[in-house]
């Protein structure tokens, strides 16, 4: 029986898609092809240091997969020197635009009726200016996780999405602004999930069973939020 399961689990297929910016630059992705007919698409953005295989992003993947949607993941090195030598300015116009081109060549890939929108760290920030600069975008599904609240920019993108979402944070995290933590808590549209003790990883520190409650946490609304 689990092979049987197993084998029914994985009915994608993984390549890469040709996708550049502007520029002519490459970005790196990874792709998740349902071979089945499917009508909604996730797209991930990971943070400067946290990629779409960390938990949080990989088990996002993971949902989404399981219910039937295509899944184009960030693969970018945000990591490398180029990019670190950039003013902040110059990395949040980078990000940006990998965002946009992953955005572009994703939809293009079937005709999709939903598109869900998923965001980790300086991964929100695009999400914000994507849904700001796209009217369109404001029906999107969205998934903000660990989002950089002490932004303006993000903090007032919640004012302008018109479909349900959901914010995870935790209160060791200095990104995750306390009062716009507690005024989204208010917003029927958006699911807010607040951690006492996790950082930017939404993990606490020395303790891993929490850390993995909070995992499980987070996993299960993302379920609840697609069902």
């Amino acid at each position: 029986m689990q092979s049987f399961k197993l084998m029914r689990a994985l009915t994608y297929s993984t390549l890469d898609l040709a996708i550049s910016r502007q520029d002519n630059q490459p970005v790196a992705n990874r792709f998740y092809k349902q071979n089945a007919r499917a009508i909604a698409l996730g797209m991930i953005l990971p943070g400067l240091r946290y990629t779409c295989d960390k938990p949080l992003l990989h088990y996002a993947t993971q949902v989404l997969l399981s219910q039937g949607a295509d899944v184009l993941q960030l693969w970018a090195d945000y990591a490398n020197a180029e990019f670190k030598q950039l003013s902040e300015t110059e990395q949040v116009v980078w990000v940006l635009e990998d965002a946009r081109s992953l955005l572009q060549t994703g939809q293009l890939q079937r005709k999709y009726q939903r598109l869900v929108l998923v965001g980790k760290s300086i991964g929100t920030l695009a999400m914000a200016m994507l849904i700001a600069q796209d009217t369109a975008l404001r029906q999107a599904t969205t998934i903000w996780l660990t989002p950089l609240l002490n932004l303006p920019f993000v903090a007032n993108a919640f004012e302008i999405i018109e479909a349900p979402g959901l914010v995870a944070g935790g209160t060791g995290d200095s990104a995750f602004e306390p009062a716009v933590a507690n005024q989204l808590q208010k917003n029927d549209k958006i699911k807010t999930l607040v951690f006492e003790g996790a950082n930017h990883s939404l993990e606490v520190p020395g303790n891993p069973i929490d850390s993995i409650k909070i995992l499980a946490s987070v996993t299960d609304n993302i379920t609840e939020l697609l069902g």
